[in-house]
């Protein structure tokens, strides 16, 4: 399956100040970091920065919700995309948060009052 991610993801590059998501508007890609770095704001207010091997996106892939912060290119920003439609084996593909086994669920919900979740739109540092 990650194979086939790596296979159908799409380059996309971003110039310093350019806005790669924006709050609010509809979600159908994931981002991956190759090179760069990119500033995450809410209604205006700095949250972090993200560098390379780092990600964003993945919550309104996975809950069909809208963006929930704004990604801007700090710098010169290559990125993998990786969309809603790609062809993976539906049973690799995510489904809405109310129909994961009850497990995964508490999962979630843990790690989102512990980390990588608090915000919802991005992932952890390492």
């Amino acid at each position: 399956m990650v194979e086939r991610l790596a296979l159908e993801a799409a380059p996309v590059h971003a110039q310093p100040g350019e806005t790669v998501v924006a709050e609010g508007d509809p979600g159908d890609r994931f981002f991956v970091i190759a090179q760069g770095r990119v500033q995450v704001t809410r209604e205006d207010r700095l949250l972090r920065e993200l560098v390379p091997g780092e990600w964003f996106g993945e919550l309104a892939l996975l809950r069909d919700v809208p963006r929930t912060a704004t990604v801007t290119a700090e710098t010169e920003v290559s990125l993998w995309a990786v969309g809603r439609d790609t062809s993976l084996p539906r049973s690799a593909r995510p489904r809405a948060p109310g129909s994961w086994p009850t497990s995964t669920r508490a999962a979630t919900s843990e790690r989102s009052h512990h980390g990588r979740g608090q915000h919802g739109f991005c992932a952890p540092r390492t």
